[in-house]
């Protein structure tokens, strides 16, 4: 597995993953966490969007962040921490 950052160079692929229809409640969209991601840094906090690679075909999505960013629903324990914010596999690439 290989991580590269989510750049111009991957943007419109990474958006076109997805998952399967029964779990699509569970996970956000990757339009809406490299929003996400774009809003979080803007305001000065951490967001680490990544491609997730296997050998060369793109299978998934990947997001760290770090610290609080102040919500009242953080857990206590991202404060100081990375922490794994999004985590998808692309529904041709599970199982």
């Amino acid at each position: 597995m290989i991580l590269q950052k989510t750049d111009t160079h991957n943007l419109w692929e990474v958006v076109q993953l997805s998952v399967n229809e029964e779990q699509k409640g569970f996970v956000a969209t990757n339009t809406q966490s490299i929003l996400e991601a774009y809003a979080t840094i803007s305001e000065g906090h951490v967001a680490l969007p990544f491609a997730i690679y296997h050998e060369e075909q793109l299978i998934g999505f990947v997001m760290f962040g770090y610290g609080t960013n102040g919500d009242e629903e953080d857990p206590k324990i991202a404060d100081h921490n990375y922490c794994i914010w999004r985590f998808m596999i692309d529904k041709k690439y599970q199982g």
